[in-house]
């Protein structure tokens, strides 16, 4: 059951563009993905440093590959704040080159900090965690309930799911039309948990 309103923020690679690698010095960097506020206390200075395994891929993106997390340029940044998204921190990180020289200083790791219980579980086919049974270890298919979501959130993370970030229907296809280099939107109704 495909849901237009609604897609998974991907990033993908493109031939000749940086891979890069999370940014190496973040206390509990785990919070990133859980929709924890990290503004305050945020270290100056973190890069995601290009992946050796790439070495002739070298553009800058505007949707960066290998990071873990989704990690924005400027011209997808100022995307993002035209669609004045409540509750949504951009933070600050710069991407070094292979031999570590930092070739960008301007680009930001997009944290949401809204989670929203919006899975239908019983639609999607949920198995959850066997350790953290709280968590979604996979389901058939992401059925998200467009009723849940606050109508003002428009970037946000799913509860049970937060790992993932999700996007109005709306804004993404805003941000594909603005032909943003290594975006990738995806289906909710295509995950299964990978």
């Amino acid at each position: 059951m495909s849901n237009p309103d609604f897609k998974l923020w991907r990033s993908r690679y493109v031939e000749g563009y940086c891979v890069v690698s999370p940014p190496a010095g973040v206390t509990k960097g785990f919070q990133l993905s859980r929709g924890i506020s990290r503004a305050a206390g945020w270290p100056s200075g973190l890069v995601c440093r290009m992946s050796d395994d790439f070495p002739k891929d070298i553009q800058l993106p505007d949707s960066l590959f290998g990071a873990g997390m989704v990690v924005v340029s400027p011209r997808a940044r100022a995307q993002l704040e035209a669609a004045k998204a409540v509750d949504l921190e951009l933070l600050p990180v710069g991407i070094a080159d292979h031999k570590g020289r930092t070739v960008a200083d301007n680009y930001a790791i997009v944290n949401p900090l809204k989670v929203v219980d919006a899975i239908d579980v019983a639609a999607s086919g949920v198995i959850w965690n066997r350790i953290q049974s709280d968590l979604i270890a996979s389901c058939q298919q992401l059925v998200i309930d467009a009723a849940r979501v606050p109508p003002e959130v428009v970037v946000f993370r799913l509860r049970h799911l937060e790992h993932q970030v999700v996007v109005r229907g709306e804004l993404a296809r805003q941000l594909e039309a603005a032909g943003l280099v290594g975006l990738a939107m995806r289906d909710p109704a295509q995950f299964t948990g990978s």
